[in-house]
This record gives structure tokens, C-alpha cells and sequence, in this order.
């Protein structure tokens, strides 16, 4: 299944990569919310919307996002549709009573946490793991280090725009022409850990906060005494690139050429094309989480992944 352009403006990567944000008007979801107890005293949301399904998937999205945002519910409503539950894991990055900060890069424990939650209190026959852009980094990371480890009843991953060489992302997202995409991830960023119960850095200001360049000095002046690492090693620890050549499960990854917050240089093309578990469908156009089609219901992506479940 091919992309196809909906018009010449889509060629655009940044309208693209905005436009589900901004003008995407999708449908009214009804989340129930389940909080868990995490094994370090914390507390993690996760939102099901349900349709008396047996199968479930479980939706983890990108860095600057939670489940009420469009392009999450644009795929939630899409696989609803499908006949498929799904559970969308909130991070606590994203989860202002959180008490702990946490970037969600690669540490997976919490969709370990959630995974296990579901296979004791539920009786689904089949599980699936949806990954967006960061999110697709800590999906593709967890399936590569459960290897043949993972649970039986998860039987297919999709991940779009995966962030999989973390380090390269960053650099591309600090180039000059992403200014304004970095100001709105470390605004993201810093309203997140001053809502947070507890962070290294005690009582930051809004003083604080305008001596952020970047990434590099928001993870120093806030996380460095957390991770007791430095940014890069950060970075290459997070990184599913390093573990792709172990993925066993069944997965599809979706991405884009001129995705402007991915290298292109840095994608783990070879790894994937390498693994015979992993099915990549690359496209010359789509942005990052992009895809847009007004030609169906559901975003190219959306019907690439429901297809690869139902597959």
C-alpha cells in the first residue's frame, strides 16, 4: 500500500508533521483510567478505550504528548474500528501528579508494569504494541532486549517515525531550522518537571528555564544527578538501535525520507533490512507521524498498521 500525497502542500515535511496537531478533528474517545502502583512508589495513568474486544493494543506516544492529543486518537479511533481495545500508556512525563520525572526514552519498566497489569486482570487472547516517534524508540527497545523472553500473547509491534538513534535526533531537532520545535520541546519539558512531586533540581524558576539552550543543558542543570551519566551516554543507553538485530516479534516500522526531526544518515536502515522479523515501509513523503490522507477515514499509517495486525 503505497503513500500518496493528499496535495502539493503535503510535500511540505513541517505541514505534514503539524497538521493532525493544529486542524485534525477526530472522534470523541471514552477513556477509562486505570492507575497502577509502580514498584518505586509512583503512580502510572493508563487510558482504555474499549470495544468488548479480545484483542488489545497498547499505544505508547511520543515525548511531547499524552492520549488526549489528535494524531493519538486518530489511531486509537482507528483501531477501535478495527475491533481492536486499546490502552494507551501515559507518561509520567505527561502525568502531572506524578512524583517521580521520568523521560520515557528507554526506560521501559513501566510498559513491563502495564503489560503485566493487563495479563493478570484481563483475558485478552492477543496483545499488540503500537510505538510513536519517541514511543516507537521505547517499543522497538523493549521488544529488542525481551528477545525470546517476551510474552506469548503479544504478537505483532508497529512503529512510525521511530527516534531510534537518539543522539542524531537530538542533533537534528537543535539544527537552526528546528528553533521553534526545540523551544516547544524544552517548554514541554520544564512545565513537566515542575509539576512533578519530586525532582533532583529543587524549586526551578522561570529563571531557570531561560538559561536552556538545549537538550544538552536542560539534562545537566535538571537530570544529570538522577541518570549519574552524561548526556551522550544518556542518549546511546535509551537507544533501540543498539538492540534491533534482536527483535524476534513480528513488527512493521513506518518511516519517512523527509521525516525533519529524524538523520536519515543515522537510521538504522541496514539493522532493520537485516532482520527478517522486520517489515519497513519507507516512503519519500509523510513528516514525521504524518501520513495525512483525506482521501479515507484514517491517516496512510493508521491503515498500514491495522492492516499489518489483521494481517
Amino acid at each position: 500500500m503505497d503513500y500518496k500525497l493528499p496535495n502539493k502542500l503535503f510535500k511540505n515535511p513541517y505541514v505534514q508533521s503539524m497538521y493532525a496537531r493544529f486542524f485534525r478533528r477526530t472522534n470523541k474517545l471514552n477513556y477509562q483510567r486505570f492507575v497502577l502502583d509502580s514498584p518505586d512508589g509512583d503512580k502510572v495513568d493508563v487510558d482504555f478505550s474499549q470495544v468488548q474486544s479480545s484483542r488489545l493494543a497498547i499505544l505508547c506516544h511520543g515525548l511531547e504528548s499524552y492520549s488526549s492529543q489528535t494524531h493519538v486518537k486518530g489511531v486509537v479511533s482507528a483501531l477501535n474500528d478495527a475491533g481492536f481495545d486499546v490502552a494507551v500508556l501515559n507518561y509520567r512525563s505527561a502525568t502531572p501528579m506524578a512524583k517521580h520525572f521520568q523521560v520515557e526514552m528507554g526506560e521501559t519498566e513501566d510498559l513491563g508494569l502495564v503489560l503485566n497489569y493487563i495479563n493478570q486482570n484481563f483475558q485478552y487472547s492477543s496483545l499488540y504494541l503500537v510505538g510513536y516517534s519517541s514511543g516507537a524508540n521505547y517499543v522497538l527497545k523493549y521488544i529488542g532486549e525481551q528477545n525470546s523472553g517476551i510474552h506469548p500473547k503479544i504478537k505483532k509491534a508497529c512503529v512510525i517515525s521511530p527516534s531510534a538513534h537518539l543522539r542524531s535526533t537530538v542533533a537534528k531537532i537543535q539544527s537552526p531550522v528546528n528553533w521553534w520545535c526545540l523551544l516547544g520541546f524544552i517548554y514541554f519539558l520544564f512545565r513537566s518537571i515542575t509539576q512533578s512531586g519530586e525532582y533532583v533540581f529543587k524549586n526551578p524558576t522561570w529563571i531557570d528555564y531561560f538559561k536552556v539552550r538545549n537538550f544538552y543543558d536542560f539534562y545537566d542543570r535538571f537530570l544529570k544527578e538522577h541518570y549519574l551519566v552524561d548526556f551522550d551516554s544518556f542518549l546511546d543507553s535509551a537507544s533501540s538501535v543498539r538492540v534491533i538485530k534482536d527483535v524476534l516479534l513480528k513488527t512493521c516500522v513506518i518511516v519517512s525520507h523527509d521525516d525533519p526531526f529524524l538523520d536519515m544518515d543515522f537510521f538504522p536502515f541496514d539493522e532493520i533490512n537485516s532482520n527478517a522479523n522486520i517489515t519497513l515501509m519507507d516512503t519519500e513523503f509523510g513528516g514525521h507521524v504524518g501520513f495525512v490522507d483525506f482521501g479515507h477515514k484514517y491517516f496512510w499509517s493508521e491503515r498500514c498498521l491495522v492492516e499489518f495486525f489483521q494481517d
